[in-house]
């Protein structure tokens, strides 16, 4: 599940058995990095702006190292694009992250409503290592990355697990082609390009907006540099002392919570057109436990594979409003047509792809190479399965249908470059924290524990289901939209309804 359910390609090759010889011993990618004045010099002060093919921004490019350690090493360039601030008394510059990891935020930025109503501001957003106009990461091939795409996450033979192991080391092995660029895409590395973005922009300190897993990054931008940071919103908290395996299974509880609601609603109002003759949540399990023993016909002669279907439904319960396009699907798939599940799960794999056939692995590969980077993993895969059965006991539904999601991170080949950690440093200035009541991606509880991390901090609460506020409750955008314009925070237990 992403932001973060998750991914598993073509047994083209094999690692060892279990985890690769142990590399040595885990380091920050930014901790050991040169005085910030070193850097700075390798950073161009002079981003040259021009019209971006589409959307009516601007587009540019920023040179940055690959490696901080080494500022005058190999270099990499990452892709920008600006919407330019429109009112005459502009106050700075806001570089937004939208989440993921794995999304191009370049193509993000001219979908998003909220750069249109902040005019005082210039916007930007860029593409993180790996994705969009990057340096973008592929490690599968598109015929390649549709099997892997359909793998059984939750396999129920020996066969099956096997299967999906292979595949799984066949991903990675495509993901290490990206060579040493490939240790550079964890968290605090990205959260590092974000200052030499701000130096080459010439600005003396940003305003923050991270969403979801963007939350991550700007929290670990102000630990790194809070004297440049003007004001901060994160929405969609991700808390950083929590492992990934930690966060899949607040996530997978958060699907299961949704899918209950979402039944109850069916059942009381007798609407839903695949739960006639049964509860909705039996007819649920019926159809999802059906999937491997009556495989139901999907797109280019193919079956509905389980992943899919999860992938499918769980990328619907992200927005309230999408919640009745899960249960037409559903109801398709009841009819024996599951193309609509198919394409729905293709679409949140691929963070905007529609062809089951074609599918592009940028997004996922980004995902995947941005977690093994942060995150601590079991060193087999024997721990690993022995740490997620807890997914089937605490989300008897979700958690246990994918059991195996990340599995691929026990066969990555660099060791994490940051551990989990709570926040150690806080704002200068204060910072806003937007909660959805019951996000079933960042639970609100994240964000009343990163608020404590960072002491001075705010949470404005939305009671609804979802994932991210900002943008889509009017009452949460015009709190932020204040905050961000005059650093005034919204009075103490706000909460907004949707």
């Amino acid at each position: 599940m992403k932001s973060s359910i998750t991914r598993g390609a073509l047994l083209a090759f094999s690692f060892a058995a279990c985890a690769p010889p142990a590399p040595p011993a885990p380091m920050d990618a930014a901790a050991d990095a040169p005085a910030d004045a070193a850097v700075d010099a390798v950073i161009s002060s002079s981003i040259v702006w021009a019209p971006c093919a589409t959307g009516g921004l601007q587009c540019a490019s920023v040179e940055v190292p690959r490696d901080y350690a080494q500022p005058e090493g190999p270099k990499m360039r990452l892709a920008l694009a600006r919407r330019p601030a429109t009112a005459p008394d502009r106050i700075g510059t806001i570089v937004v992250e939208p989440g993921g990891p794995g999304i191009s935020a370049v193509a993000w930025l001219p979908t998003n409503r909220i750069a249109s109503q902040l005019r005082r501001f210039d916007i930007v957003a860029f593409d993180r290592r790996g994705t969009g106009g990057s340096e973008p990461l592929r490690c599968m091939a598109p015929a390649d990355f549709a099997r892997f795409a359909r793998i059984d996450l939750a396999p129920d033979s020996p066969a099956e697990r096997d299967e999906v192991l292979a595949l799984q080391r066949a991903f990675v092995q495509g993901c290490a082609e990206y060579g040493d660029r490939l240790r550079f895409l964890d968290t605090r590395t990205e959260a590092r390009d974000i200052e030499s973005i701000r130096v080459a922009l010439g600005e003396p300190t940003l305003s923050l907006v991270g969403f979801s897993y963007g939350s991550h990054v700007m929290a670990l931008y102000n630990e790194s540099f809070p004297d440049r940071v003007r004001a901060m919103v994160l929405d969609g908290v991700v808390d950083p002392s929590v492992d990934h395996l930690g966060e899949l299974e607040g996530q997978f509880e958060g699907v299961d919570r949704a899918l209950a609601t979402l039944f109850d609603d069916c059942d009381r109002r007798r609407n839903c057109a695949f739960a006639q003759n049964e509860s909705a949540g039996v007819a649920f399990d019926r159809i999802m436990r059906g999937l491997d023993t009556n495989p139901i016909p999907a797109s280019n002669g193919v079956t509905l594979s389980p992943s899919l279907a999860w992938y499918g439904v769980s990328g619907l319960l992200y927005l309230r409003l999408s919640w009745l396009l899960a249960i037409e699907a559903l109801s398709f798939a009841n009819n024996g047509a599951g193309e609509h599940l198919e394409i729905y799960g293709i679409t949140y794999l691929t963070a905007g792809g529609t062809d089951p056939s074609n599918p592009d692995s940028n997004n996922y590969s980004v995902y995947l190479a941005t977690h093994c980077a942060d995150g601590s993993y079991p060193p087999t895969i024997e721990a690993f399965e022995q740490r997620t059965a807890r997914f089937a006991t605490r989300a008897p539904r979700a958690g246990a249908a994918n059991r195996l999601t990340d599995v691929g991170c026990v066969f990555w080949p660099h060791r994490p470059s940051i551990q989990p950690a709570r926040l150690s440093v806080r704002p200068q200035q204060t910072a806003l924290l937007v909660a959805t009541t019951n996000d079933l991606a960042t639970p609100a509880a994240n964000a009343r524990s990163v608020a404590a991390q960072l002491q001075n901090a705010r949470v404005l609460e939305r009671d609804d289901y979802g994932h991210v506020a900002y943008g889509r409750s009017a009452c949460v955008t015009a709190r932020v939209n204040a905050y961000l314009e005059t650093l005034a925070l919204p009075p103490p237990d706000t909460r907004c309804t949707p």
